[in-house]
């Protein structure tokens, strides 16, 4: 299955569901849509971020002189506050227009991500990675 097709089930949610759960669902599907497809790139070159998803958003921001890549780590980061407010924020109000936000970040990430693999950025994508996970390997 392509992480994408969680877009799909999100939009069916945002048609035809009006319950505060299916938006909260929608949400964090929208995120983990996203998650999923670039964490997809960085695995079919061997490289392993582990289950911390800060590590992926970190890889993305570290790509110093891409600052379309810099602004997808940005807008994924946003898009996992989206999705921690959705799952576990359960006292405050979410509202279908959080969801449908949430559902138009994870568009925009896709959109922006494929117009960089199209134009040949993956090779940097991939270099900065593992330049990012050595330094933080190093640290720790």
């Amino acid at each position: 299955m392509r992480p994408i097709t969680f877009l799909n089930i999100t939009a069916k949610l945002l048609k035809t569901q009006k319950h505060q759960a299916n938006w909260r669902s929608s949400a964090s599907r929208s995120y983990y849509a996203m998650y999923h497809e670039i964490k997809q790139l960085y695995k079919s070159e061997s490289i392993e971020l582990g289950k911390d998803h800060g590590v992926l958003h970190q890889c993305l921001i570290s790509c110093t002189g891409f600052p379309e890549i810099q602004g997808i780590g940005k807008h994924i980061q946003t898009l996992y506050l989206c999705r921690i407010k959705a799952d576990y924020e359960l006292s405050e109000e979410y509202t279908r227009k959080d969801a449908e936000m949430a559902y138009d970040l994870a568009h925009k990430i896709d959109r922006l991500f494929l117009a960089l693999l199209e134009n040949n950025a993956k090779k940097h994508i991939i270099e900065e990675a593992r330049n990012f996970l050595k330094i933080k390997r190093n640290t720790n």
